[in-house]
Formats: structure tokens, C-alpha cells, sequence
């Protein structure tokens, strides 16, 4: 079984969480299945192709992270590397933009 090369399977008491990876494996190695059968691409490795689809899968949610104003400096750097973003910029106006944003309301 193609499942079994590269394994999502973890160590868990909860017999839900068995099942959800055993599943996450069983349409990982579908979808590389139906990758390789229906893509006119370069063939990929199996290993890279799960990787892929895990970054794209997870993508949505860091970006969503990001957005959270408490979030630990580290991590967010770490979220932005693996995003490829710079958020940080766009989050904070420079300085001379809020002063002048606060003169004007005066």
C-alpha cells in the first residue's frame, strides 16, 4: 500500500485521530494517483507532491493566523517564511503616516 512510504500515521489513545490520518493518508496517495494519471506536468515524487499539497492545504489558515494582533513575534516570523509573506509591513503604517493622521483630525 502506497500509504504505508510516507506515513501521516501518529501516536494517539483517541481512536478519532486514527482514523482522520489514516484517512489523510488514504487521499493523499489518491491524489497522487489522480496527479500523475491526469497531469500533463513533470511527474513529481510522491514526497514532494504530499509536501506540496500540505503547504497549499495549510496556507488559508496561516494567513489567517497572521491577522491575530497578539500573535508571539516568533512565530509570526516563522508563519511568514513559510508563507512567503512580509505581513509586517502591511499591518503597520509608518510613523509619519499616523501623525499626520492625527494632525489632520485635529
Amino acid at each position: 500500500m502506497k500509504c504505508s512510504n510516507y506515513s501521516t500515521n501518529r501516536k494517539t489513545r483517541r481512536w478519532p485521530l486514527e482514523i482522520f490520518f489514516y484517512v489523510l493518508a488514504m487521499c493523499g496517495s489518491n491524489a497522487y494517483v489522480l496527479y500523475n494519471m491526469y497531469s500533463k506536468a513533470e511527474k513529481l515524487a510522491r514526497y514532494e507532491f504530499v509536501k506540496i499539497l500540505a503547504i497549499s492545504l495549510a496556507t488559508p489558515f496561516m494567513k489567517k493566523i497572521l491577522k491575530i494582533p497578539n500573535l508571539p513575534d516568533k512565530l509570526k516570523t516563522l508563519i511568514q517564511a513559510a508563507v512567503g509573506e512580509d505581513q509586517e509591513k502591511e499591518a503597520m503604517p509608518p510613523v509619519s503616516v499616523i501623525r499626520s493622521d492625527k494632525l489632520e483630525q485635529r
